[in-house]
């Protein structure tokens, strides 16, 4: 960021790095100057819900993420805003496994989720090797079998 203060890409990943850390209060500024250098950047649409939902505004990360339509991401916004009945009516428009693991989880279904994740590592999904660090997941970490799951990447546990 110091070489290229311009750089979206790098506002993104650092917001991203801080929603993981569990500091979505402190993310929200980079992924906000990340959204304003480039209005298309796809990893602000994905971290800002969060790190929104994350601090108490839940009707503020609806509004960020509706625009890629029906997803796991907006299922989990309206889970979080109260508006249960809404994400489970996006389950059968969601195609996508890792879509559907989100919305599983957010509605606390951990045999669907786990399953929708099965389903995403077994198709090599890029999303799936985030599921050992996405917040989202932290009810499931103790969980064995997405400890099993997560393990077939071979990525360390990250340090607190």
């Amino acid at each position: 960021m110091q070489l290229n203060p311009l750089s979206s890409e790098m506002e993104a990943l650092y917001g991203w790095a801080l929603v993981i850390e569990h500091r979505p209060q402190d993310a929200m500024p980079h992924l906000q100057r990340a959204r304003e250098l480039d209005p298309h950047n796809l990893d602000t649409y994905l971290s800002l819900p969060l790190a929104l939902e994350e601090t108490g505004k839940p009707q503020e990360a609806i509004k960020a993420v509706q625009v890629f339509g029906p997803s796991g991401m907006l299922a989990m916004a309206y889970v979080r805003a109260g508006r249960r009945s809404e994400a489970q009516k996006l389950i059968p428009r969601l195609q996508d496994p890792w879509d559907l693991a989100l919305a599983y989880q957010a509605l606390g279904d951990t045999t669907q989720a786990l399953d929708a994740l099965a389903s995403a590592i077994d198709r090599r999904e890029l999303n799936a090797v985030m599921a050992k660090t996405d917040p989202t997941f932290d009810s499931l970490r103790s969980n064995p079998r997405f400890q099993s799951l997560v393990a077939r990447f071979k990525i360390p546990n990250p340090t607190r």
